[in-house]
């Protein structure tokens, strides 16, 4: 399991798993390569993305399907795992601060393995 370092001069560098990576980058239709950049004019539209992925995440756990639940036995709720999952929001906090401040600074962001 490897990682992936988000670099740019307004902000410190980000360090995140390269499977949340990628996950990230299915989310804004890119592929995750060895080396890239992104430009600061993409990401007001990268960055609207990632909050509708976000959101829709939360509303998904907020308002499960009756479905699901209903379906779910009490040996099921017995072995749920006891710790929370880490979420997209908090997966993305900090690739989102590091967008906001490159596209303040007009400053493109890199990406490396």
């Amino acid at each position: 399991m490897g990682t992936v370092k988000f670099k740019t001069k307004s902000h410190a560098d980000v360090l995140m798993l390269k499977s949340d990576a990628e996950k990230i980058f299915t989310l804004i239709h890119r592929t995750l390569t060895e080396q890239g950049t992104i430009d600061y004019q993409d990401l007001p539209s990268i960055q609207a993305q990632l909050r509708q992925a976000i959101t829709a995440e939360e509303n998904k756990h907020n308002n499960p399907n009756e479905a699901d639940t209903e379906s779910e036995t009490n040996a099921d709720i017995d072995n749920r795992p006891t710790q929370t999952p880490v979420t997209l929001k908090l997966k993305l906090f900090p690739l989102l601060k590091m967008m906001q401040a490159s596209y303040t600074a007009k400053q493109p962001i890199y990406w490396g393995f």
